[in-house]
């Protein structure tokens, strides 16, 4: 059995949310091969041999597909070392990642190693600009069906939690509250005295706050008005196995 990985060029206006397999999958299975240059010298380096010890490709080569898509097949064992290496790859170039395997896209080709990016569900050593307001959007649904279920609780179920690389200390949040109707935002700049928070009431001025905190802007301080947050009580309980 192989585990099939796909590198793909990013469309010029990326688009994440549901649909991002199914529109991969269309784009590769295109009967008319389109190459790229990144792809193609890529492709050339692994047919040559210029691949990591520990990779073992399933069929021996790789292959350009439909529309500016390289498939590359690899050994079950081969799964994490190869996983490792084209993620690397494809942060450096500017490339998308997905699995063919799992049908799910990895990387979407925006991605900067500058911030990390945790939610309830996924923890990314990357930041995509392209994938915050689907992110945003899953953060509020899940809040919301929270909600609807079992009223107000003091503990988010989902959240946004973009923070500096290597700083874990400096980082913006984000919660939707669906018995206000509105976003708690938070940021921190290290110390806890400099642990601020607002209410935001659209997605579209949260992502422009992320927006200037993950630009290094400060723009999104005078835009609001902000409260110190007094320690040790924390304002959002990230429940029992996500704390900041």
């Amino acid at each position: 059995m192989s585990y099939d990985f796909l590198v793909f060029v990013p469309e010029e206006n990326i688009t994440v949310d549901d649909g991002d397999w199914t529109r991969l999958r269309l784009r590769a299975d295109r009967v008319t091969v389109t190459g790229h240059p990144k792809l193609e010298s890529l492709r050339e380096a692994i047919n040559a041999g210029e691949l990591p010890d520990d990779v073992t490709l399933a069929d021996g080569h790789v292959r350009l597909l439909g529309d500016r898509c390289l498939l590359m097949a690899v050994e079950e064992s081969s799964v994490p070392a190869a996983g490792r290496w084209l993620s690397a790859l494809c942060l450096e170039n500017g490339l998308g990642l997905a699995s063919a395997t799992e049908e799910a896209v990895i990387f979407h080709g925006d991605e900067t190693e500058e911030f990390t990016t945790e939610t309830a569900a996924i923890e990314m050593p990357t930041y995509s600009p392209a994938a915050l307001g689907y992110l945003l959007d899953s953060v509020k649904q899940v809040q919301v069906e929270g909600y609807a279920e079992d009223g107000p609780q003091d503990f988010a179920d989902d959240f946004l939690i973009v923070s500096q690389a290597g700083k874990p200390e400096y980082y913006m949040q984000a919660v939707y509250r669906p018995g206000e109707g509105r976003w708690q935002v938070e940021y921190r700049l290290g110390a806890q005295t400099r642990h601020f928070l607002t209410t935001m009431s659209s997605r579209e001025d949260v992502e422009r706050a992320y927006a200037d905190w993950t630009a290094r802007s400060t723009g999104y301080q005078s835009r609001h008005e902000w409260t110190l947050l007094e320690f040790p009580e924390a304002v959002i309980d990230y429940s029992r196995e996500h704390h900041h």
